[in-house]
């Protein structure tokens, strides 16, 4: 369930990261329905963990630097850490009813 979670919350982060900059838009499409879709299924205690900026600069910094939406977004993925907190978060902001919809996202 755990990696269910994760994998999740990537597919979610490269979403992100491909909205959260509006020149990507413009340029060749960097986001999938897949990522867009797993956005808006997930729940709204979760948003707060994952769009959080704050955890982004201090437990995935490296990949701020990184301008294309889904090699940020694959950054973010790879960083233990980044993955470790966000799932902490979202386990204290989330009742155990939308956690599972979080980890269910990919299933």
């Amino acid at each position: 369930m755990r990696l269910q979670a994760i994998f999740a919350l990537c597919v979610a982060a490269i979403g992100v990261t491909a909205i959260a900059d509006p020149g990507i838009l413009h340029d060749e499409p960097h986001h999938t329905h897949e990522a867009l879709d797993n956005i808006h299924e997930t729940p709204h205690c979760a948003y707060i963990c994952i769009f959080s900026e704050d955890y982004q600069q201090r437990f995935a910094g490296k990949c701020l630097n990184i301008q294309e939406g889904k090699k940020r977004g694959a950054c973010f993925c790879r960083s233990d850490a980044y993955q470790y907190i966000v799932d902490q978060c979202i386990s204290r902001k989330c009742g155990s009813d939308e956690r599972k919809k979080v980890m269910l996202l990919t299933a």
